[in-house]
């Protein structure tokens, strides 16, 4: 089960955050289409009452042989990935709030986690990784302040989830400095280990 939260804060949109951001979906998509997995998907903003949810089903085929169903999960995975896509623009246009809290959306995912407590659990964050609603780890001077900043904030528990942030430092006008992108990535990577995820993932660029 595949639950996948999307930055659309003022910072984090344009066409190249939109283009990368839907690569990122699509690649999860097509993952779950393949071996018959749920996919959720949403939107996100400045707080967990602040999202919108863009797809929530499973990715599910039935074929003769094993090409036929590859093929046929292909094309549901296409026409998966094009009605998230429409969805994004709606959502994009409908946003509420001000700031982005990706701190605060780990407890979605945690409340997606246990509704699939059989399923092999894939955890998406696509954001720029800067928390404007509580602690901000841009403001810190180096990782090691990072990591201590993590470590103060509570998190959920994504134990057994593989757990992807990605984005991180990548901004609607350009990506931050590099100085601030390693600050923001020992955040992520502590805040992730914190959740004591099975695997952690976190980078500017997809998974």
């Amino acid at each position: 089960a595949s639950t996948v939260g999307l930055d659309v804060s003022g910072s984090f949109q344009s066409d190249l955050v939109k283009a990368a951001t839907m690569d990122t979906v699509a690649a999860e998509v097509r993952r779950a289409a393949l071996c018959g997995g749920h996919v959720r998907v949403f939107t996100f903003a400045s707080s967990t009452g602040a999202t919108v949810m863009l797809y929530d089903g499973d990715l599910l085929v039935e074929a003769p042989t094993e090409n036929a169903r590859l093929r046929k999960a292909g094309k549901l995975a296409d026409q998966t990935t094009t009605t998230i896509s429409e969805h994004y623009d709606a959502a994009l246009m409908n946003m509420t709030g001000n700031g982005s809290d990706p701190l605060g959306m780990l407890t979605l995912l945690q409340q997606a986690n246990a509704l699939y407590p059989e399923h092999a659990l894939v955890n998406v964050l696509v954001t720029d990784g800067v928390n404007t609603i509580g602690a901000d780890p841009t403001a810190v001077p180096d990782a090691d302040a990072a990591r201590a900043l993590a470590d103060q904030q509570p998190v959920p528990e994504l134990s057994g989830a593989d757990v992807s942030i990605v984005g991180i430092g990548k901004q609607g006008a350009g990506e931050l400095s590099s100085s601030v992108i390693t600050n923001l990535t020992a955040f992520w990577e502590q805040v992730c280990q914190n959740t004591h995820a099975a695997r952690c993932h976190v980078s500017t660029e997809g998974r």
